[in-house]
């Protein structure tokens, strides 16, 4: 049993019961800085950034502990940049270990040196997802603009595979993260043969997002436009990647790789995201289960600027500065939202979400039916 969704599903039943609601995981982003340009990146390019609007260290170590005292216990440290263009962030994740929470970051890992990697594995932290989006130089270095970038990369995670097995730590778990687009869609096979040789634990693909958001890279509108049109996957190109979907998933259980390649299969992630809340919303009459979508009750999201959310694609916000997170969670804008979901009304924000957040969805869901029919049954 996953305990991560039978834990949010058990949250969600509280909700129900009580009226209680407390988030499991907590989302930070330290910066909107990065030092690549990758094309499958929302921003299509380096986003521009706002050094001064970036949250404090000392702003995260008292939004870890008001978290913590909330219930939450992950931590997803990642951003619309790198984490580590801020050379605190390695603290920060320490602070949130010393909580005795699962961490984990998102990250491109070519900031990642010897002391970042040493840190990382001393610390016990608990996951990294490396998101290198081709499984050779040729690709990856294209795919994430910055020629080098796949080779720094590789060599940081063999870093921390060297500090795992000197210091005989399991932790971190090691993900290979790519956006699958129409230049890396028939290269499933490398990615899972480079996780293996990397002594990675899994591979996590992402479906690419198409859509054109506010633009934070100063590039134009044209020429954002077209650099996701080149990307996104055609429809011969899905029915290659389908194939080449079980290949890859019968090489990765042979060699013990984690993977989320049903997903990709059985999904219609291509499909798109407002079709598929629909069709899953429709399955179950019960109101819980009838919900489009579960983060709003599990998922606090904060901002770079210190926006506080309960889904990472609300614009409209609530500062963090000078107000408790508990109030900001139980405020009348976010049960709102909630109350609203319950009714199975589906917000525009959620129309064009990442496909993936339909996965953890489906598992939620059919992991409510399952303590729903228990206590049913025992009544």
């Amino acid at each position: 049993m996953d305990e991560r969704i039978d834990e949010i599903a058990r949250r969600i039943l509280e909700w129900e019961k009580n009226g209680i609601s407390r988030p499991y995981e907590c989302r930070i982003n330290p910066t909107n800085k990065c030092n690549l340009a990758c094309l499958p990146c929302v921003s299509r390019g380096r986003p521009l950034y706002d050094k001064s609007k970036e949250l404090s260290e000392s702003d995260y170590k008292r939004i870890v502990k008001e978290a913590v005292k909330m219930g939450v216990k992950r931590f997803d440290v990642c951003g619309g940049g790198e984490p580590f263009c801020r050379e605190d962030t390695i603290r920060i994740m320490e602070d949130i270990k010393r909580y005795n929470v699962v961490g984990t970051v998102s990250t491109n890992g070519t900031l990642i040196d010897e002391n970042i990697a040493r840190k990382i594995v001393e610390i016990g932290w608990d996951e990294i997802r490396f998101s290198i989006n081709g499984p050779d130089s040729k690709t990856d270095d294209f795919l994430r603009g910055v020629k080098g970038a796949f080779k720094k990369s590789v060599n940081a995670i063999r870093k921390i595979v060297k500090y795992k097995k000197n210091l005989k730590r399991s932790k971190p778990s090691l993900v290979l993260m790519p956006v699958i687009t129409g230049k890396n869609y028939n290269k499933l096979i490398n990615f899972v043969k480079l996780a293996v040789k990397l002594e990675m634990n899994s591979v996590i693909l992402q479906p690419f997002m198409s859509e054109i958001l506010e633009d934070k890279s100063g590039l134009s509108i044209e020429y954002r436009r077209k650099i996701a049109k080149n990307l996104k996957l055609k429809e011969e190109q899905e029915k290659i990647l389908v194939e080449n979907v079980k290949i890859a998933k019968d090489y990765a259980e042979k060699y013990g790789i984690n993977h989320n390649f049903d997903f990709l299969i059985s999904s219609k992630v291509t499909h798109g995201m407002n079709k598929i809340i629909e069709e899953e919303s429709k399955k179950y009459t019960h109101g819980l289960l009838s919900i489009p979508c579960f983060m709003p009750w599990w998922d606090l999201d904060i901002s770079v600027e210190g926006g506080v959310a309960v889904c990472p694609r609300m614009s409209e916000r609530i500062d963090v500065k000078g107000k408790k997170l508990f109030d900001i969670w139980n405020s009348e804008q976010f049960t709102s939202f909630r109350k609203m979901l319950f009714k199975r009304t589906i917000p525009e924000i959620c129309k064009t979400c990442c496909e993936i957040t339909a996965w953890d969805n489906k598992k939620i869901r059919e992991q409510l039916y399952s303590l729903l029919h228990k206590t049913e049954t025992n009544e």
